[in-house]
């Protein structure tokens, strides 16, 4: 048995082959480009995205003589990937962190909108949600999307490329779209936003998100048209998933693009604070309570460049030889032209250094570059309301031993990570072996699937000390959030 899953990310697209106890065989791969038309903005070409999963498929197929038994896709979230009645892309898709409906979201929060949806929905409206662009387009391109027959997301885009069957995750309706506590579609929210002229391109929820590869699509990849396909959950959900957070009060965070963190639940708490996301999960009863921010691991290349390293391994290797507390350097990471959506929503949001003297040095900032985005992990599960006893963390920046015993010190708990280099192909691996029937639940594929090859204990000496700060860092943060502008 062997399973294909495509994970097509915000730059980069891979394909990975699995076998029947979860090994990663093959796994290949194509960058991908994002246009930034002006500042904030941030777009796609939906065809060169496609080309790439079929590319990285064929060079799959091409070095294997297993049969696949089923393609599992899962992709980045949000955006607005908009196709005419024939299927074609009308443009390039909008992605999860363009900055353009700065203007609609501040309107809603003022009128008390966002605080409205979230107490039907449990997420945040921010920018680069469906919802939000498909209004700015409303006001400002009404033709473009008076074309589009359907405003997908890329993982459904993706699906619909390879099936020709149009639809989307619950995982992707979860925000804006559904009534979280039925996990249905609300023509309430749509009213909301504003957008009852425009509900016929929302894409159905799929409850039986499989479906077979189309003849196109067989011809393209050079696969058998039998092939089930499983529309896995989108980015945040899948590769939680392939880290282990399965059961209710598992922890995790994406060290990525974004930098996701959450924990999953199994009670909604839609009267608390308005931030982040609920996202359902397919598991019966369970809930992924996620905040994922705008700024990730481009932080660590920015600093990169800006402090004259040559690779991010450099700029840890350096911040690893600055003291805790960088030398009294507090870093605001909110690099984001789209500005913050997590753990509080403000486009406004900007970076800035502080506490520099004459005796600072380059590598006292990139620790406090560091520091700062495990703060803002600290700050996130701080705001579920929930208790952490440790966190799984997966992305890219896993790799780094520092920056994990780095966030166990900062956030105080335990960390783990996993023996996967692919771990959001492997969530959707998890969804495609449910999805086919050779396993009954996702925690059963989990114990079968998952494994940890490493665990980050807090210092002691250092758990004090960080608590003290990360209160100093919210606290900055805080201070100088009225000073943001445009």
């Amino acid at each position: 048995m062997a399973i294909l899953c495509i994970d097509a990310g915000t730059t980069l697209i891979k394909s990975v082959l699995f076998d029947d106890s979860g090994k990663e065989l093959l796994v290949a791969s194509r960058d991908t480009f994002v246009v930034n038309p002006a500042p904030g903005l941030s777009e796609q070409d939906m065809n060169a995205v496609w080309q790439s999963v079929v590319e990285t498929c064929k060079e799959i197929i091409a070095q294997t003589q297993l049969p696949i038994d089923a393609i599992s896709v899962t992709a980045q979230g949000d955006g607005a990937w908009m196709i005419d009645a024939q299927g074609n892309p009308i443009g390039n898709a909008v992605l999860w962190n363009d900055g353009r409906a700065s203007v609609e979201i501040d309107s809603w929060e003022k009128e008390g909108i966002l605080d409205k949806a979230f107490r039907i929905n449990g997420s945040l409206t921010s920018l680069g949600l469906p919802n939000a662009i498909i209004k700015w387009f409303s006001k400002n391109d009404p033709q473009a999307l008076d074309k589009a027959s359907s405003v997908l997301t890329c993982g459904s885009w993706i699906y619909f490329k390879l099936t020709g069957v149009i639809g989307q995750h619950v995982s992707e309706a979860s925000a804006p779209w559904i009534d979280i506590t039925n996990k249905s579609m609300s023509k309430e929210l749509i009213e909301l936003y504003g957008l009852t002229e425009y509900a016929g391109k929302i894409p159905a929820v799929l409850t039986n998100p499989q479906s077979q590869l189309s003849v196109r699509a067989s011809h393209e990849i050079g696969i058998t048209t039998e092939t089930p396909v499983v529309m896995s959950p989108y980015d945040i959900l899948a590769t939680a998933t392939g880290s282990g957070a399965i059961s209710d009060g598992d922890a995790f965070v994406i060290l990525g693009t974004t930098i996701c963190p959450g924990i999953v639940i199994k009670n909604l708490h839609l009267n608390g604070e308005v931030a982040g996301l609920n996202l359902v999960t397919g598991e019966k009863d369970t809930y992924l309570r996620a905040l994922p921010t705008l700024t990730g691991t481009s932080a660590l290349t920015w600093a990169m460049e800006s402090l004259n390293y040559s690779t991010v391994d450099e700029i840890g290797t350096a911040a690893s030889t600055a003291k805790p507390g960088a030398g009294g350097v507090i870093f605001l990471p909110y690099l984001s032209g789209a500005g913050e959506r997590a753990p509080f929503l403000d486009s406004r949001a900007q970076a800035s250094l502080h506490g520099i003297t004459n005796s600072t040095t380059r590598e006292d900032i990139a620790r406090a570059v560091y520091e700062a985005l495990a703060h803002v992990i600290r700050e996130c599960l701080e705001t579920t309301k929930t208790p952490v006893k440790q966190l799984a963390i997966s992305g890219g920046g896993a790799r780094s031993d520092f920056w994990c015993q780095l966030i166990a010190d900062v956030v105080g708990v335990p960390t783990t990570r996993t023996s996967d280099s692919q771990v959001g192909a492997k969530g959707a691996l998890m969804y495609a072996g449910v999805s086919i029937g050779k396993f009954s639940s996702l925690s059963q594929a989990s114990q079968a699937l998952v494994s940890q090859s490493d665990t980050f204990t807090p210092t002691s000496d250092l758990i004090e000390f960080y608590s003290a700060h990360h209160k100093e860092f919210v606290s900055l943060r805080k201070k100088i959030q009225p000073t943001w502008s445009h």
